[in-house]
């Protein structure tokens, strides 16, 4: 069974997952831009299965509710643990923070990326 993904989800870089930017922390990496949250929690509804992920428990308390209607999330490779984890913050908040493993090889080698 497939698994059912937004658009936004559809179209994440591979370049956030790289091993590349296992070690950045504070330095940077790649970082995308997500839609506002409240558009995360119509998509999960809808079926995403990333975005019920990312929605399953944001730290929204000290959020105005209109940043949580109109403001766009960064994501990005957490400054601690980067080598498995990512950050959404909207302006200096953390709103989530997800963790991810690897595929490890010979499967990885069937990956898209």
């Amino acid at each position: 069974m497939a698994v059912k993904l937004c658009t936004c989800c559809r179209n994440l870089p591979c370049e956030l997952f790289q091993a590349d930017h296992d070690r950045q922390g504070i330095t940077g990496g790649p970082e995308i831009y997500l839609p506002p949250l409240y558009d995360l929690y119509r998509r999960a509804a809808e079926g995403c299965a990333l975005c019920k992920i990312w929605t399953a428990d944001p730290n929204v308390r000290y959020i105005p509710e209109i940043h949580l209607q109109s403001a766009l999330l960064r994501l990005r490779r957490s400054t601690i643990a980067p080598h498995m984890s990512l950050t959404a913050y909207i302006g200096a908040d953390t709103i989530f923070v997800v963790y991810f493993a690897r595929i490890p090889p010979p499967w990885s080698e069937f990956a898209k990326c």
